[in-house]
């Protein structure tokens, strides 16, 4: 603090120290009173108060507002965290819209009789059987991606909410690029229609990819894979499948007049090994059909359901394989509304 004092006083007036000293008392209030969601609101605040103090005394103190503009530069990022979290309350609202809480009934072994017998022994196997029905999920996730095959890995941490009567989600993240630098991402799928939107800081936008035909199929593969971290969707009217061997079944996914299928392979004793599909590699239109490929690592229960919770994602193309995403599932809970 001395020499942040010495500094100022060869280059500000003395009055100019108080107000800078008023101001700085604000903003440190902020920071230890208020949490990060409320920051900004406060740091407005002590600019606003700052700069009247500075136009009142402008002739002594103008060279004050150099200080604000130092505030809000650190301010900015998190009220594009604000705005940007409340973006996705505003489309959670929407997903659910639609769904009426009814206690969900519990999935008994009549029901899930006619599927091929190795997707009954994986519904076993979880132990979705007489557990209540998954109507919707909230999940979190963390992990590390990368945007190109020889690009560093950067860490993430995510959110994804499911409906799972009307089939869509909504993937938030967080993206370490370095310190103190970060993406926030979101990914959509509702009504059969997919958007996906990346911003640097939470401000400037990156990536904003509207509904296509390709993105809608691409976000109903994911959907459909990621249909492993709630085994009684199986049974939804929306979900076919056939069986190809003892290990293996096919999923074909139909919803808003679209189709996607997939492979679920397994072990003997029902546990999920990997899923593949030939999916859209991009949203844009001319995105080509590429192999996914997701290995599954472990399995871990949440609320007395068994779910792989580690599995690595990989694109094979034709230069190679691209392993771009390896996550974690760390929590997880079945209709919280």
């Amino acid at each position: 603090m001395l020499c942040i004092y010495n500094l100022y006083k060869f280059i500000l007036h003395p009055s100019e120290l108080i107000l800078f000293s008023i101001g700085l008392l604000f903003f440190t209030i902020a920071i230890v009173l208020l949490n990060k969601k409320k920051l900004f609101i406060s740091s407005i605040f002590t600019v606003i108060v700052f700069q009247i103090i500075i136009v009142v005394y402008w002739e002594e103190a103008k060279y004050g507002t150099f200080i604000n503009l130092v505030i809000l530069l650190f301010t900015l990022p998190t009220i594009g965290d604000y705005f940007f979290s409340k973006k996705i309350q505003n489309e959670t609202i929407k997903l659910f819209k639609n769904v009426k809480y009814i206690k969900s009934s519990n999935l008994n072994k009549s029901e899930i009789t006619h599927l091929p017998e190795i997707i009954q022994k994986w519904i076993v196997f979880s132990g979705a059987l007489e557990q209540p029905k998954t109507i919707m999920v909230k999940l979190q996730q963390r992990g590390e991606m990368k945007l190109k095959p020889k690009s560093k890995w950067m860490p993430f941490n995510a959110q994804q909410i499911y409906n799972c009567t009307n089939p869509s989600f909504i993937w938030s993240a967080y993206v370490k690029i370095l310190p103190n630098i970060y993406f926030a991402g979101r990914d959509k799928f509702i009504n059969g229609r997919s958007e996906m939107q990346i911003k640097l800081l939470s401000l400037i936008s990156i990536v904003n990819q509207k509904s296509s035909k390709k993105l809608n199929l691409s976000a109903m593969h994911r959907f459909l894979a990621e249909i492993c971290w709630f085994p009684s969707v199986a049974i939804n009217s929306y979900i076919k499948w056939e069986t190809i061997d003892a290990i293996s079944a096919k999923a074909i996914m139909t919803y808003k007049n679209k189709q996607v299928s997939g492979v679920f392979k397994f072990k003997e004793n029902g546990a999920l090994i990997s899923f593949e599909a030939d999916r859209f590699y991009g949203g844009k239109d001319t995105a080509q059909l590429k192999k996914w490929f997701i290995e599954i690592l472990e399995h871990k229960q949440f609320n007395n359901i068994t779910i792989p919770n580690k599995c690595k994602v990989t694109w094979k193309l034709n230069e190679g394989d691209f392993n771009w995403l390896n996550l974690e599932i760390t929590k997880l809970t079945y209709n919280n509304f």
